[in-house]
């Protein structure tokens, strides 16, 4: 895109986050968020939430928590409300994730 002088917005970003993390990549996710930041174009909580349900999804609990907190550390006010909801939102997520395969065991990392 970039060869073409075409660039990303966060639409865009948002839309590869989660489409990596479908093919079980999360950490090529993650990276997609700093290569945001090193383009001026900066993550908001669409971006964070595909992250984060990248690592749910591969049962990485703790990179899922690790992100949530990274994302919680903003001071950002466009991030305090949403950022709240968005781990409360998470946390149940997780929690399902880690019931559904029948075991009822999750592993964080």
């Amino acid at each position: 895109m970039r060869d073409e002088e075409l660039w990303p917005d966060v639409i865009t970003y948002t839309s590869i986050i989660g489409g990596i993390g479908l093919v079980g990549q999360p950490d090529k996710a993650r990276n997609i968020l700093k290569e945001m930041k090193e383009h001026g174009c900066y993550p908001d909580v669409a971006e964070y939430n595909a992250a984060i349900k990248n690592y749910t999804i591969a049962k990485r609990l703790g990179d899922a928590f690790s992100l949530m907190d990274e994302m919680d550390g903003k001071e950002d006010d466009v991030f305090r409300v949403p950022a709240e909801f968005t781990i409360l939102y998470v946390s149940i997520q997780v929690v399902q994730e880690a019931w559904k395969g029948g075991n009822g065991t999750a592993v964080v990392e």
